[in-house]
């Protein structure tokens, strides 16, 4: 039996989305950096939509998406170095707890130290490349 969800198409958008979004980002760079935050937190907001609404339709998904792109561009625009630290602490932790789930079998035991010791590296590579990467 086949589940389905109320966004059926949400994963081939949201992944041709962040092909365009780094499309733009490479040939624009700067100019348009603070469109493209609220384009990745539109996109966001459409993949965590039907996790926070307990009857997701499609109007609610666009609410929750213009509002967390809104959201995203607004904490870039204003915390620009505090976003790319938790960006980069995000993704250093998420980063971390893959490669310790590809490469070591016990690693659900330091879970926590993982994601803790890859968010702080992430976070500082981010911070000192960004501007050099933008």
């Amino acid at each position: 039996m086949a589940v389905q969800t109320a966004f059926p198409s949400v994963h081939s958008s949201v992944a041709i989305i962040g092909v365009l979004i780094g499309v733009v980002i490479l040939f624009f760079g700067r100019k348009l950096f603070w469109l493209c935050v609220a384009a990745v937190g539109f996109a966001l907001g459409v993949e965590i939509a039907p996790h926070l609404v307990h009857e997701p339709n499609s109007l609610w998904a666009l609410i929750v998406a213009l509002v967390l792109g809104l959201i995203g561009a607004l904490l870039a625009l204003f915390l620009q170095k505090i976003a790319i630290g938790v960006l980069g602490f995000l993704a250093g932790g998420y980063l971390a707890g893959a490669i310790a789930a590809a490469f070591f079998v016990h690693h659900a035991q330091y879970a926590t130290i993982i994601f803790l010791v890859g968010g702080i590296i992430g976070s500082i590579l981010l911070l000192a490349v960004f501007d050099w990467a933008l």
